[in-house]
């Protein structure tokens, strides 16, 4: 199998939050994560292209993202 993206991704399993807008948000649980996206386990189909992932880690993690693929139970992003 070729392996289409441009770095290393590592598996998590952390908890998340997506800003659909100012109103609403939908929590996710983050299980890839790279430097360039992630892949979120939420109910996508009804997200809007532009997000606002945050991830709840010590550090803090809120990052602006862009929907690249979509299925019913999960999603891509990749950050801007």
């Amino acid at each position: 199998m070729n392996e289409r993206r441009s770095e290393n991704r590592r598996r998590t399993l952390l908890s998340g939050r997506i800003a659909i807008d100012r109103l609403r948000t939908l929590d996710c649980l983050v299980r890839n994560l790279s430097a360039r996206g992630a892949r979120l386990l939420c109910r996508a189909d009804f997200l809007t292209d532009l997000v606002t992932l945050e991830i709840k880690t010590a550090a803090g993690f809120k990052r602006k993202a862009r929907i690249v693929w979509r299925r019913l139970e999960d999603c891509g992003v990749e950050f801007v």
